[in-house]
């Protein structure tokens, strides 16, 4: 199974477990993954990879809008203190969110998706 493949099928398995397609795909990633980068999606990933990367994500990005818009003579200051606060905010949030909701939907580790069970059949087969 490649990795898309992959992606497909952890996203393909959240929707029928009733997680909402724009809360297992969210923007940042769908572009991660149309430039090829094989990034597990949010509710298979670990907390610290959902705080970092949706931090520092978004981090950037207000960050940068802070100093784009800003027309006061302090405007990297606030920049930098925007994108902090901003990007520990809400990859935090994000973190909690994302973790709490895959406790509660009892998702297997990344690295054990998809999981592969033997039914009765298969299992009475060597009988």
């Amino acid at each position: 199974m490649t990795a898309r493949e992959k992606i497909d099928a952890a996203i393909d398995y959240l929707t029928k477990r009733g997680v909402h397609f724009n809360s297992s795909t969210p923007p940042h990633y769908r572009l991660l993954w149309a430039l090829g980068f094989p990034l597990a999606p949010p509710h298979f990933q670990s907390f610290l990879g959902l705080f970092a990367f949706n931090g520092v994500f978004f981090g950037v990005t207000f960050g940068l809008m802070a100093f784009l818009f800003e027309r006061h003579h302090a405007a990297a200051q606030l920049a930098l203190v925007a994108s902090l606060v901003g990007g520990t905010t809400v990859g935090l949030l994000m973190a909690v969110i994302y973790r709490v909701k895959a406790r509660w939907l009892g998702l297997p580790r990344w690295s054990e998706f998809p999981q592969t069970r033997t039914t009765d059949d298969e299992a009475d087969a060597g009988w």
